[in-house]
């Protein structure tokens, strides 16, 4: 079992998000990536989608145990 995360392509052991908006979307997301040679490994939704039905549900009047 591997002790910590490498990088697929240089086998770095450090990474950065980045934000990022893909060419041809209106949306921005998370990239994670090796903080060496810059391949993605990962990404994430801009937003916090759990943090934004808590406050939606709290508009409703809904309690979310999340």
């Amino acid at each position: 079992m591997a002790l910590y995360s490498k990088c697929p392509k240089c086998e770095n052991t450090s990474f950065e998000i980045a934000e990022e908006s893909p060419k041809g979307s209106r949306f921005k997301c998370y990239f994670i990536r090796c903080s060496s040679c810059g391949t993605v490994v990962s990404s994430t939704a801009y937003h916090n989608t759990t943090s934004i039905l808590k406050l939606i549900a709290e508009k409703l009047g809904i309690k979310l145990d999340i």
